[in-house]
């Protein structure tokens, strides 16, 4: 069977790597959120889980907290 789905193998790698701690006070927020991502992630499904990819694109932008 593997061999007619060679895909099922593939993992994606649906936790992102967190950023590099530089212990400033701006810096905690971020490390907390990467702590919950994995744990909330793993329950979203469909229209939930779209919302959530969406989120975590703000999340990792340059501009996100800065409004």
């Amino acid at each position: 069977m593997a061999d007619d789905v060679p895909w099922t193998e593939c993992q994606p790698e649906l936790i992102r790597k967190p950023k590099v701690f530089k212990r400033d006070s701006n810096d905690i927020k971020q490390f907390i959120t990467a702590c919950q991502v994995a744990f909330a992630q793993s329950y979203f499904e469909d229209k939930a889980l779209d919302w959530w990819m969406l989120e975590l694109e703000e999340m990792e932008s340059d501009s996100w907290g800065k409004y």
